[in-house]
Order: structure tokens, then sequence, then C-alpha cells
């Protein structure tokens, strides 16, 4: 469903009063808001790369949203939220923020903002990706690492598809010779979402062999302020987030889907 769609319905929603009555009848519950990347860029680059910057915030979008939370919603810290899941009651218009995959721009970008709003929030990290980045390798997860793959390297990997398809048999598919980089992006995401962590970081480094390497997050330009939003933060920069009142939660070691990993991988 396209934006406009989902607007014009909501509008539709709100004409007929339902909107209205939902709040009503959820005016004690909390709304969490989950943001993924917070960056500034040209907006040539989300039309081409839509997959990197999908999940991508700007930040006068957020200030936007943080202005009118502040106005219209009690904004939860994690404690505040705890205490009140608890006791199955949270203060009138409730909100919390939360900001997935331990970026590197929620350290350089959302804390700041943040902090100057007087905003609480909590950042959810993935130790794995945290740990790379600090002892300087690519921190970066998995589904973003093939994005970049194929977006940098995608007539390499088309030539390469059927060596790629013997590491992953038989769970890729045969190239249609029309797909876009999107539709490659989308058949390798199906196919490493069914392997463990080993596998599939054995799998990633012999596809990208195949094809010259992963590529740098820095392949993919920079925002306004120098940061990739692929990039992981590293530990002190984590540290510096929490100084500014960011609270940090866990996100799993390698940010894997928990409900299809076995009780004791969990």
């Amino acid at each position: 469903m396209t934006l406009a769609a989902k607007e014009l319905g909501f509008r539709f929603l709100e004409a007929i009063g339902a909107v209205a009555v939902g709040r009503w009848r959820n005016r004690h519950a909390a709304m969490v808001l989950t943001y993924h990347a917070v960056t500034d860029v040209d907006p040539l680059l989300y039309r081409r790369f839509p997959l990197v910057y999908a999940n991508a915030t700007s930040t006068d979008q957020l200030q936007v949203h943080l202005g009118y939370l502040k106005r219209h919603y009690h904004l939860l810290d994690a404690e505040e939220f705890l205490d009140c899941l608890g006791r199955g009651r949270f203060p009138h218009q409730s909100a919390l923020l939360t900001f997935d995959d331990g970026l590197r721009c929620h350290a350089r970008i959302a804390g700041p903002l943040l902090a100057s709003e007087g905003a609480p929030g909590v950042a959810f990290l993935p130790t794995g990706m945290i740990d790379d980045a600090t002892d300087g390798r690519v921190g970066w997860q998995w589904t973003d690492a093939l994005a970049a793959l194929v977006y940098a390297r995608g007539v390499a990997l088309r030539d390469k598809w059927a060596a790629a398809r013997a590491y992953l048999e038989p769970l890729l598919p045969d190239l249609n010779r029309d797909a876009t980089d999107e539709d490659l992006i989308q058949s390798l995401w199906t196919a490493f979402w069914k392997l463990d962590h080993a596998r599939r970081s054995g799998a990633m480094q012999e596809v990208a062999a195949l094809i010259g390497g992963l590529p740098d997050p820095a392949e993919f330009p920079a925002d306004r302020h120098g940061t990739s939003v692929l990039s992981a933060m590293s530990w002190p920069e984590a540290r510096a987030l929490a100084s500014q009142g960011v609270e940090l939660g866990g996100h799993s070691v390698h940010h894997s889907l928990m409900s299809e990993l076995m009780p004791h991988e969990v």
C-alpha cells in the first residue's frame, strides 16, 4: 500500500470517528515509536538505494515528531514504562521512543537531538555489531550488508549468480534476467533469514568473495553530518550516547530473528 493510500485510509477513519474511538479505548495504553536510521541525505539517494534508506528518518522529521509528542504525550523513560507495564496502566497519552540497531547516527545525531529537547529514549544495541565497529571491522547488520553488496556490485553478482546459488542451494532461486536490484536483495534476504548466524556469516563471505568482497559503508555517500546510515556505533560512542540521557537495551548479539532460534540459541 502506498503512503498516499495509507494517508487516505487514515483520513477516512478519522472522518467517521474511528480514530477518536481508538484513542479513547487506548487512553491508558502506551504508544511505542520505533526509529531506525536518523540521517540527512540527498533525496536522489533515497531513490537510488531505496532498501538502504527504507527505514530512515530525517533530522527535521524527528525534530517535528519530538515537538508534537512533547505537546500531546507524556514521554516515558524505560524505568517508568516497565513500572507502568507491570501495573497494567499508563498515564494518559503516553509514548516511549526507541531506536533500533545500534547505528552510529543514533550517537551522533539522535542522541544530541533528544538531549536538546529534553526527551527520553532507549537505544537497542546488537552487541556483535558494536564489537565489530569498536575493533575497526565493518559494523553493520547482515541485511544492510546484502543490500549494499547488490547496490555496489549488482552487475558482478548477476554474472556470478549461479556460483552464489551453489553456496545457498536450495534457498536461492534462479535469476530472472529482468530482476531489479531490489528483487535480488529480497531474494538474498529470504535465503539468508533461513540460516543460523554461523552459516550466514560464512555464506556472506563466500558470496562477497565472488565479486570483490563486501563494500565499505563509506561507498554509500555519507549524510551531511559525515555519518553513513549503515555504520554501527562503537562502545565509546554508546557510552557517550548514555551520557546524553539515552538508555541502552539489548538487541541480541547478531540481530537474529529470535522467533526462529532454538531456546538454547536464544
